[in-house]
């Protein structure tokens, strides 16, 4: 059932992702076009065109992120701290001995 379920977000994200939905809202316009129907055709494209313009000129992606950046505070204090795990790989695996050498981890 997982399995299903995670099939079944990805197709769903595939429709309502943004870019896809501006796409499709494209597709659409388009199609109004070609069928003759220029009047729904011209607000379609017209009003994506707007939304494209408010997108690129203004800081839109910063907007929605000021929410959630400034709901924890930037610097919180650690208290005691007694070690800290680093949860990546290495950042420079050359240099690592083991690895640099030609061994593996």
């Amino acid at each position: 059932m997982d399995n299903l379920f995670y099939w079944f977000s990805k197709l769903i994200w595939l429709f309502v992702s943004p870019d896809s939905l501006l796409l499709i809202w494209f597709g659409v316009g388009f199609l109004l076009f070609w069928l003759g129907i220029m009047v729904w055709a011209r607000r379609l494209l017209g009003s994506l065109l707007a939304v494209l313009l408010v997108i690129g000129l203004f800081p839109v992606g910063e907007w929605l992120l000021y929410p959630l950046e400034s709901r924890y505070p930037a610097n919180p204090g650690l208290g005691d701290v007694d070690g800290i795990m680093v949860l990546s790989a290495a950042e420079d695996p050359m240099s690592t001995p083991t690895v640099g050498s030609g061994g593996y981890w």
